[in-house]
């Protein structure tokens, strides 16, 4: 893992709970600071809104600051993150992660 995903990873774990606990798909624009701080958007559930909502920071940018789209979907137990540019929304980084169930979850859970 070079400096640039561990860079994206940590943006990713530091928008992760909000992204896992609003829904399915979930976007959110991270602000990353120079000091290296994490700094979100409100949650969408669509990604033209958060595209929106990143483009207009970066017509009044701050000194040093990045931004970026940090995507959240879930599809047949993975989870898929992505950090997108704003600006062209291209994909810079994706991540994907199995989605672990309980026993209680699984069909061999509990009757």
């Amino acid at each position: 893992m070079n400096d640039s995903d561990a860079e994206f990873m940590r943006i990713i774990n530091g928008v992760r709970l909000d992204l896992e606990t609003a829904g399915n798909p979930a976007h959110v624009v991270a602000a990353l600071d120079p000091s290296g701080t994490v700094q979100t958007s409100p949650i969408y559930a669509g990604f033209s809104h958060a595209g929106d909502h990143a483009k207009r920071l970066l017509r009044a940018p701050i000194e040093g600051e990045r931004v970026f789209i940090v995507t959240r979907s879930e599809a047949d137990r993975r989870a898929v993150f992505k950090v997108s540019e704003p600006g062209s929304l291209r994909r810079l980084f994706q991540y994907i992660e199995v989605v672990e169930e309980t026993y209680a979850e699984s069909e061999e859970g509990p009757v």
